[in-house]
């Protein structure tokens, strides 16, 4: 009996932490991009219920079985949560495309600043067509247009960047 607690305890979290990542990324895309449920805010309002109650069922039905098991899981949850937050940001994103640019242009010092943007672009985007790449770098003067535009693309928001 006490078994299935942690059991079904671990398979509520599961279900809350796939709902709450499905959920996040759609809601950050831009609205030309993200599924038509998500232009309902009735529908974000009870899946983001939804989500948060799975997680907070998983984890009362894991204090139920154990205090500490449960304890550690809240550290474990708290912890990823904060992992996975810096690992997405913004800053993140600059700092990778930043540094594929840096190793872009060593590789290539004599090549024109379109094409090292171009390079890194290909980088970051390998199965994009050539008319995408090219409507991307429309504008793009140096690699700070790049990250803006790369970074809007992924998060719909225009960053404020001190690259």
């Amino acid at each position: 009996m006490e078994t299935t607690k942690i059991i079904s305890g671990s398979a509520l979290l599961l279900i809350g932490l796939f709902l709450s990542s499905w959920f996040t990324s759609n809601s950050q895309r831009p609205n030309h991009d993200k599924p038509l449920v998500f232009h309902n805010p009735m529908f974000v309002v009870i899946g983001t219920i939804a989500w948060i109650g799975f997680i907070l069922a998983g984890i009362i039905l894991i204090f139920l079985y154990s205090t500490t098991v449960g304890i550690w899981t809240c550290i474990i949850l708290v912890s990823l949560w904060f992992v996975l937050r810096r690992a997405g940001s913004s800053e993140q994103t600059a700092k990778v495309i930043l540094k594929a640019y840096q190793i872009m242009r060593s590789r290539y010092p004599h090549e024109q600043e379109r094409d090292v943007l171009l390079k890194v672009l290909k980088t970051r985007y390998p199965t994009w067509d050539s008319w995408q790449i090219d409507s991307m770098l429309t504008d793009c003067n140096d690699i700070r247009d790049l990250i803006s535009r790369i970074i809007y693309k992924e998060t719909g928001k225009w960053p404020s960047l001190d690259v």
